[in-house]
Parts: structure tokens; sequence; C-alpha cells
């Protein structure tokens, strides 16, 4: 079943009326369910390179991005606009490793330091390769900002955005370096990408 919880509507009043810290609730509440989702629906193909629990914090990442766009719209319910995030998700991931060329696994995402790739979260930017000369500005301007944005993080929000897109680390391989959880990674993870897209916001 789908969750039109009264408490999840209080959590989407909250955030539409200006409390960030509601976000975070929000996301949790349906992680376990979309987590069987993605378990469920992703290719068996691709057991042994893709983890559901990225894909799931993937769509969640996606979703925060998304937010203010859904509370303005509230096209469909709140979990089932989040299912299609993590089907979104499975479809690229499926696209990523068994359509375009069987590319490496290490170029799941275009880096801020790298070239293009299919837009992630704010730390993608635009592909120049092939692209008018117009087009290899905006993505050099965007690296740019990018790289201020970065710079303004807190350390620690800075250094797991710097590992997960600069370094290709895992959310296991980050656990095991910082020696936390791989909840609590995926949680920072999820903020640091926050505090990120609100800076970039801003400015």
């Amino acid at each position: 079943m789908f969750d039109n919880s009264s408490e999840t509507e209080r959590l989407l009043s909250r955030l539409g009326a200006g409390e960030p810290e509601a976000i975070g609730p929000l996301l949790d509440r349906p992680r376990s369910r979309l987590l069987r989702l993605a378990r469920a629906r992703l290719d068996r193909r691709l057991a042994a390179r893709v983890d559901p629990s990225d894909v799931v914090q993937e769509a969640l990442v996606d979703a925060s991005l998304k937010l203010p766009a859904y509370l303005r719209e509230r096209p469909v319910p709140f979990v089932p606009w989040l299912r299609a995030l993590v089907i979104d998700r499975l479809y690229m991931s499926r696209r990523r490793h068994l359509e375009a060329g069987k590319r490496s696994v290490a170029r799941e995402i275009a880096p801020l330091a790298g070239g293009g790739g299919s837009g992630a979260t704010p730390l993608d930017h635009p592909d120049a390769r092939g692209t008018t000369p117009s087009r290899v500005v905006i993505a050099a301007e965007s690296a740019e900002r990018l790289r201020l944005a970065l710079s303004c993080l807190a350390p620690a929000d800075r250094q797991i955005l710097e590992m997960r897109y600069f370094d290709r680390l895992a959310f296991p391989e980050i656990a095991a370096r910082l020696d936390l959880g791989l909840s609590a990674v995926k949680m920072r993870h999820l903020r640091a990408v926050e505090r990120l897209q609100a800076f970039l916001e801003r400015s």
C-alpha cells in the first residue's frame, strides 16, 4: 500500500511552511519500502554491479532536489512519486551498464572534475563533448560555480562529496574509511547534497 498517512502529510506541510528539518524524517519513512522495490525490480544481470540501497539513496537525492517543484504541484501522492524516482534510477542503471556500449562501472557518474554523464546531483555538469562552443562555456562556468560551492561547505560535507564523486567510492567503502555505519554515511551524503543545492540556489 502507498503511504498516505497523516504523518507524511504533516511532514510535507512542515516542509512547505519553510521547515527544512522535516526533509530527513520525510525521506526516511519510506526508505525500507523503496529498498524492497529496488531489490524486486533490479535486473539480475546487474546484481554484482549495482547495490539496491545505492539506487534508493540516489533516488532520494533526486527527490530532495525536486521537492520544491513537487510541493508546488503535488501531481501524485508522495510515496508513488518516490517509487517513480526509484524506477527511473533502476532504468538509468540498466541503460548505463547493459545498453550504453558496456561502459565501465567506474564511469557511473561524471564527477565535477571529469567528463560528461547523466545528471544525478548538483555535482554533475553539462557534457561539453561534441557540442557547440556556447555549451563548452556553459559547462566550464557550471564547473567553476560548483567548485566555489564546494569550497564553502563544511569540511565534513565536502569530504563525503569528494569521496563519493571525485574518488568514486561506494557507500560501504566510505563507511569503512570514516568508521561510520552505512546508514549514517548515506544520511550524511544526503545532507551534504542538500546543503550544496541550497548554496547554489542562494547564489
